[in-house]
C-alpha cells in the first residue's frame, strides 16, 4: 500500500503523526500499521483517566466478602475511598501500572533475555499475518512506541492541573 493511502488510514485511526508512520511503512517496510493497530487495541483496554464509572463498577460487581480472582481490586478500591482518596487518583494509579505493564510486556517482547536472563532458552516474535494465516512481517519494538500511541497525546504525563 503506497504512503498516502496508509496516511489516511492512520489519520482515521487517530494516529498523531499519520504521514510519519504511514512513510515508515512504505519506505522501509516496516509493519506500522501492525504496531499502531496493536498497541491501539492495548491502549483501549487501560483505564482512562477521563471516565471513571469503571470504578463503580468494580465495586458494584464485586462482594466485600468475595474471595474470586481479581476480587483484591474491589477490596482495595473501597478501602482508598474510605481513607478520602479521590477516584481521579485511583484512575491515575490504575491508568499509570496498567501503561507501564504495557511498557513490560513489549520490552519482554523485543528482549525475551529479559526474561529471568534466560534468552538461550526461548525466543518470541510478535508477526502480522494475511486473511489465510500465512505468516508475515514480524512486529518489533513496540515498547519504543508505547508513549507516543497514548491517545491522551500526553504519553502517560499527569495532567496539568494535577496536583
Amino acid at each position: 500500500m503506497d504512503a498516502k493511502k496508509l496516511a489516511a488510514i492512520f489519520r482515521q485511526l487517530g494516529a498523531s503523526d499519520p504521514d510519519s508512520w504511514a512513510s515508515s511503512e512504505a519506505n522501509e517496510n516496516i509493519p506500522q500499521l501492525a504496531r499502531y493497530m496493536f498497541l491501539k487495541g492495548a491502549w483501549d483496554r487501560i483505564a482512562s483517566d477521563d471516565e471513571l464509572s469503571w470504578i463503580d463498577n468494580v465495586i458494584a460487581n464485586v462482594p466485600p466478602e468475595s474471595n474470586d480472582p481479581y476480587a483484591g481490586a474491589a477490596h482495595s478500591i473501597r478501602r482508598m475511598i474510605a481513607a478520602g482518596v479521590s477516584r481521579t487518583d485511583i484512575a491515575t494509579l490504575v491508568r499509570n501500572s496498567q501503561a507501564e505493564f504495557l511498557f513490560d510486556i513489549c520490552y519482554m517482547m523485543a528482549d525475551p533475555g529479559s526474561v529471568s536472563g534466560n534468552a538461550d532458552l526461548v525466543n518470541w516474535t510478535l508477526v502480522e499475518c494475511d486473511a489465510a494465516g500465512n505468516l508475515g512481517r514480524s512486529i518489533n519494538g513496540l515498547h519504543e512506541s508505547v508513549l507516543e500511541t497514548d491517545p491522551t497525546g500526553r504519553e502517560v504525563r499527569p495532567k496539568k492541573d494535577a496536583g
